[in-house]
């Protein structure tokens, strides 16, 4: 659910293309595949009229588990420093 929008410009641009899209990246369905989607402003304004209309279905999911990113972060520290006290 989350992602990053950047604009970005049209790069074969038709003659009645937009100039320019809004990028972003998504990871969806179960087998959370990367894809990229292009948006036009016109786009983009109506799908944030539609979350504004349904903020129920909006809801952003809280991590299951705050700390442990954390966690992994220092136990691969200590993995490190381990090994290199072993070698």
């Amino acid at each position: 659910m989350l992602g990053k929008l950047e604009k970005v410009e049209n790069q074969n641009k038709d003659t009645a293309a937009a100039t320019n899209y809004w990028r972003v990246l998504v990871v969806s369905g179960p087998e959370r595949r990367q894809e990229c989607l292009l948006l036009t402003e016109n786009e983009l304004r109506k799908i944030r009229y539609r979350a504004q209309r349904n903020p129920e279905d909006c809801r952003v999911p809280k991590p299951p588990v705050p700390w442990l990113g954390w966690a992994m972060i220092t136990l691969a520290g200590v993995g490190i420093v381990a090994l290199m006290w072993w070698t």
